[in-house]
């Protein structure tokens, strides 16, 4: 290839890594506010406000009386029935005058005191009676206006015992995210952000795409189009690596998510349902791990922290700089054994930083599940019916950070077969 379309490859692989690290800002940015987002949908949808909190069973089990209410007819079925009841209820009434009129005519003159007692009331020709007063009422009932009142009474009613009601839960969270974006109901939040997130997510996938296949571009150009490969065309594949670095540690790596996506169950012949019911969420980057363990203190913590970290960013980034010391620096450099390991012989304990960083992401993530979430729900003895799930699921950052494992031994491969070691070799 001449001294001109050289240049011109550089110049243009050179162009591209800086629009890939143009788009890693973007992305980063565009993963914070996903984050933030996430964080506040998990929490709208937290448990204790959603099937563990009394208003939101007082809704529904509102709902379902005022229909049974409405719903509520004399039909053939229970006309006896209710009769008897009402006859019941009037013989009951009866028997308590008969009984209050015996008492206050107790005493001196009894007998003159019953005889006119029985002049203003016939206690027996109630008795009588009885069977039509039931009829009667019953008549009575079923007129639309009577109907509606019984339903704005008992209505009036359920309203006053619903806003006795009160949570133990702490709302104050909720009330504040609520606000923040602007919504006036848990539903209307939930429906806001789930917008916002799958806007979003759409964004984040279409920058990584384009991170890793510029970046793509950049090494299969310099693969294709070079027998032997210059200082500067690795200084453009490691500014390649160190974009894609940053991204994987910075951008969170896995989300962790337990979630109840459905209860339900009868009550009064109508189905309860509660959708939603987020038990742990959990979504971190290695920079974000690695701040938590040291700031938890212990001994224990702080050692794993500290292997992640070396894992993870101390150890890739000794790679570049002595892959750089290595292709530009003089014959010393070339012969250091450090050097050499960290630039040729190091590629076969990437995979570690990636292995290390699964374990523990998982570690914290089910170690969180079972310690700290598990305990706020007990399953009930009661039948009903649940579906659970999983949400665990890779994010950009651990595609971008496999993808550095990759072109890291790409390029460790490049340099140890198309490298020039000597004068000669250029």
């Amino acid at each position: 290839m001449s001294l001109k379309w050289t240049r011109i490859r550089d110049i243009f692989s050179l162009v591209v890594v800086i629009a890939a690290s143009v788009f890693l800002i973007h992305l980063i940015r565009v993963s914070e506010k996903n984050q933030d987002f996430r964080k506040d949908l998990a929490e709208v949808n937290h448990i204790k406000y959603n099937l563990l909190n009394v208003e939101e069973w007082s809704v529904q089990v509102k709902e379902i009386l005022e229909k049974k209410i409405d719903e509520f007819q004399i039909t053939h079925e229970n006309q006896q029935r209710l009769e008897d009841r009402v006859e019941t209820i009037l013989y009951d009434l009866i028997d308590e005058v008969e009984l209050l009129m015996k008492r206050r005519t107790e005493g001196q003159f009894s007998r003159i005191k019953r005889w006119v007692a029985g002049l203003a009331i016939d206690v027996e020709q109630l008795r009588d009676s009885v069977p039509s007063f039931a009829s009667q009422i019953l008549v009575e009932l079923e007129d639309p206006r009577t109907k509606q009142a019984i339903q704005d009474f008992m209505t009036d009613k359920l309203d006053q015992y619903i806003a006795s009601t009160r949570s133990l839960a702490d709302m104050e969270k909720l009330e504040k995210l609520m606000e923040k974006h602007e919504v006036g109901s848990r539903q209307e939040a939930n429906r806001v952000l789930t917008d916002k997130l799958s806007a979003n997510m759409d964004r984040l996938d279409h920058h990584m795409i384009l991170i890793l296949a510029a970046l793509l571009v950049v090494f299969l150009l310099t693969f294709f189009t070079s027998s032997r490969i210059s200082f500067y065309q690795v200084l453009i594949l490691v500014l390649g690596a160190i974009v894609l670095l940053i991204g994987g540690v910075m951008l969170p790596m896995i989300q962790l998510e337990a979630k109840i996506d459905l209860v339900r169950f009868e009550l009064l012949g109508e189905e309860m349902a509660f959708k939603d019911n987020i038990l742990y969420f959990q979504s971190k980057s290695v920079i974000d791990m690695v701040v938590i363990l040291l700031k938890d203190g212990s001994a224990r913590m702080i050692i794993v922290g500290f292997l992640i970290f070396m894992f993870s960013l101390i150890f890739p980034t000794l790679k570049l700089v002595s892959t750089v010391a290595y292709t530009g620096g003089n014959g010393k450099m070339k012969q250091s054994r450090l050097i050499r390991f960290f630039t040729l012989k190091s590629s076969k304990w990437s995979m570690a930083d990636v292995f290390v960083v699964a374990i523990f992401m998982a570690y914290i993530g089910f170690n969180g599940i079972v310690d700290n979430q598990m305990e706020e729900f007990n399953e009930g003895a009661k039948p009903v019916e649940t579906f659970t799930t999983n949400g665990t699921k890779l994010l950009p950052g651990f595609f971008i950070f496999l993808s550095f494992v990759i072109y890291g031994m790409g390029l460790s491969w490049l340099i140890e077969k198309r490298y020039p070691t000597s004068e000669t070799d250029d």
